[in-house]
């Protein structure tokens, strides 16, 4: 929604009609936005998928291809539904490949749907400003298990706001979740096995304050913009 939003805004001057699709959201409202034409179409690849092996969406005129956060795609098990699509749409295209990270299954998919690719980077590897000046930051050793422990002393920290706690793994994500949850906490949680529907409804209720604490798998909560985390 917010890559369709902001390319939408970009486009206005221009009158680009943009649609977001998604699972977790009647097919009905897509379908006739997609019938009165649109110009680009954001989406998750198994409702792209979906729409198109129902006719509902033609790909056989499409001329620009985007992958967005390749690697999110990947930690989501997206790769085998990307690549239905690239059969779908025609050989001759542009095809642009964004990731904050070069696996090399990202990799090699570059090197088969891209011809002679630009390769361009944010920033400097070597870039020793990692984090911004403002952040203050600070390490504790402690024992596996004693980790929610600790999180749950931090998280009762006089003047403390939003929190957001960062994990490895989807399954790790989700047991802190729960665990924070049982020690009282207003939690929840985004990672790559909560569909669509489910990441939002956290995210809004997290920008809300109905929920002051986020516990999420670094790659799924990229680009989460909230005011006031501490």
């Amino acid at each position: 929604m917010q890559v369709a939003t902001d390319i939408e805004r970009a486009g206005r001057i221009k009158g680009v009609r943009v649609l977001a699709v998604y699972g977790g959201r009647a097919y009905e409202p897509q379908i006739d936005a997609l019938q009165k034409g649109i110009d680009v179409v954001v989406g998750t690849p198994g409702r792209i998928i979906d729409l198109a092996n129902r006719r509902d969406l033609d790909l056989s005129h499409v001329r620009v291809l985007v992958l967005d956060e390749a690697d999110e795609m990947l930690d989501m098990g997206f790769l085998p539904d990307v690549e239905r699509i690239v059969a779908m749409i025609p050989a001759q295209r542009q095809t642009m490949l964004f990731s904050a990270t070069m696996p090399g299954q990202i990799v090699n998919l570059a090197r088969r749907y891209m011809t002679n690719p630009l390769h361009l980077r944010a920033a400097d590897m070597g870039d020793e400003n990692a984090t911004v000046d403002a952040i203050e930051q600070h390490v504790w050793r402690v024992h596996p298990m004693d980790k929610v422990e600790l999180l749950s002393r931090i998280l009762q920290a006089d003047g403390r706001q939003l929190a957001m706690i960062f994990t490895r793994t989807k399954r790790k994500a989700q047991k802190v979740c729960d665990e924070l949850t049982e020690r009282g906490f207003a939690v929840g949680t985004v990672h790559g096995d909560l569909g669509q529907g489910a990441r939002e409804q956290a995210l809004r209720a997290f920008r809300t304050g109905k929920i002051d604490v986020l516990v999420a798998t670094d790659v799924a909560a990229r680009g989460i913009d909230v005011d006031n985390v501490t």
